[in-house]
């Protein structure tokens, strides 16, 4: 796309935040002339806001890029606007390729389909692929970016895609928990771009093993659905989705998801706590010293004593379990295998109220120690656990 109608400088402020627009660009600059959604432009038209007037013109480019700093300023904390339309035969499932340098909001048919507060970069051909609906006969197309400094500009074209290409592209639907704990199906797009997609769709849902259907039926089509599997109860099931798509092919997706309300486990309060440090009765040098570490700094966070035991006593509901020993073996799997003793890897895992950290006796665990007891190394500590509130379980982390 090489002829444009462009509309600029604006002004902005500087802002140093990376993953922010600059500050005024959320502004509105065409509000007096039909404003972002519905734009009116006309070659030589004015654009005022506030002190600021400036006209749209007409740009051809040369090339595939529209340089910016050339046609509209060179001035660095501003923004402008790039404006045009394409005519189309027939309707379809389209990719908008879009390259910017810096920051971007996009409008098609006068929906806002894309805002990147991408911070100083340069421009990439086809950086963004964004899934639009192309309608028969006229399509508008609006443009805003933003400069923070150095070069200024864009490219962009409309690549042709089918149902099947897009639906392995993008995410099109997702799960979510609200806050009574019933989960929700929901569309990550609108639903016109949906109904070009999908003819029908066929729902199942299976418990976390895949042994048991729990649920079966077919998708309403909504932006919404509510999925029946209660929520009396915290439990993690699957969700496959078997779709025919309009190209006439099949799809599937297989989504992980949690319904019910996770049980909270208060790891300590008021310098108090009702866990204990779980190690092996023959534990490593290493693995003592790690139980050790951890119960130093959590009572340095908590003010409260961790004491330290053995897997040679009886296995209690709140422990915090370093290794492979007596204790965590039993709460795995069957037929769990332990690692190398070598091995640096380490894996964080509740089962219930307790916690596992799991890995080689000589660095695998420790590492992971230190890491949640936020010891000398100022390793961050796993989110459920460094707030000292609440603990929801059960979780499972494979840093």
């Amino acid at each position: 796309m090489r002829s444009w109608y462009l509309a600029g400088p604006f002004p902005l402020e500087e802002s140093s935040g990376k993953n922010e627009h600059l500050k005024g660009f959320d502004t509105d600059f065409l509000v007096n002339s039909g404003g972002e959604i519905k734009p009116r432009v006309k070659e030589g038209k004015e654009v005022e806001f506030n002190n600021v007037s400036v006209h749209w013109f007409k740009y051809e480019s040369p090339d595939a890029v529209i340089n910016l700093d050339i046609v509209i300023s060179e001035v660095s904390f501003v923004t402008a606007y790039a404006y045009t339309e394409i005519n189309s035969e027939k309707e379809g499932l389209y990719l908008f390729s879009l390259g910017t340098d810096d920051g971007a909001k996009l409008w098609f048919n006068g929906e806002k389909v894309l805002d990147y507060p991408g911070e100083v970069r340069g421009i990439l051909q086809d950086d963004v692929l964004i899934p639009v609906n192309v309608r028969k006969g006229k399509n508008t197309i609006l443009l805003k970016v933003e400069e923070r400094r150095g070069s200024w500009g864009f490219n962009a074209r409309l690549l042709p895609s089918g149902p099947s290409e897009l639906a392995d592209m993008i995410t099109l639907f997702h799960v979510h928990l609200r806050t009574d704990g019933t989960p929700e199906l929901r569309l990550s797009r609108n639903e016109l771009f949906m109904e070009k997609m999908f003819k029908s769709a066929q729902l199942k849902i299976v418990d976390e093993d895949s042994e048991n259907t729990i649920w079966q039926g077919d998708w309403t089509q909504k932006r919404n659905m509510i999925l029946p599997v209660g929520n009396d109860e915290y439990k993690k099931n699957i969700l496959i989705i078997t779709a025919t798509l309009t190209d006439g092919n099949l799809w599937e997706q297989e989504i992980s998801f949690s319904s019910g309300i996770p049980p909270q486990y208060k790891l300590f309060e008021n310098g108090k706590t009702n866990y204990r440090i779980t190690v092996a009765k023959d534990a490593s040098e290493s693995e003592q010293w790690a139980a050790e570490e951890l119960q130093h700094w959590l009572a340095g966070i908590s003010g409260a004593v961790f004491p330290i035991q053995t897997d040679d006593e009886e296995i209690m509901e709140h422990e915090i379990i370093i290794g492979y020993n007596r204790h965590s073996l039993a709460l795995l799997e069957s037929g769990t295998t332990k690692p190398e003793d070598t091995n640096e890897s380490y894996h964080y895992k509740n089962e219930g109220s307790t916690i596992l950290l799991l890995g080689g006796k000589e660095r695998g665990a420790t590492s992971l120690s230190v890491k949640m007891g936020f010891g000398p190394e100022e390793a961050t500590m796993p989110p459920q656990v460094r707030v000292p509130i609440s603990l929801p379980s059960p979780i499972s982390r494979n840093p």
